[in-house]
């Protein structure tokens, strides 16, 4: 929350400025403010969702899986969540996460 409020303000200021250097209408300013609020989520998102995965993958660690095979695949423990994203960039790429 506190990475999209900050961002949202930095963006809006700035953009609101540029407005106002090229004097375009007030009206155009509502181009200031979906240009922070697009820029915050994503910011927030880029951070947020990481952790998230990491955080779920945390949590169903250990868990046993049944396979369309009839075999069961035990999903591999993380040490912490360094380990838990280094093991996840390195096995499914940056994607992975």
């Amino acid at each position: 929350r506190m990475v999209y409020l900050s961002t949202l303000e930095v963006v809006k200021v700035r953009a609101r400025g540029v407005c106002e250097r090229l004097e375009l209408p007030p009206m155009a300013y509502g181009i200031a403010d979906a240009a922070g609020g697009a820029t915050a989520s994503m910011c927030s998102q880029v951070l947020g969702v990481p952790i998230d995965i990491i955080s779920q993958r945390q949590m169903v660690q250990g868990v046993s899986i049944k396979g369309a095979d009839g075999g069961a695949t035990t999903l591999q423990g993380y040490r912490n969540g360094w380990h838990a994203a280094r093991t996840i960039v390195a096995s499914e790429g940056i994607r992975g996460l």
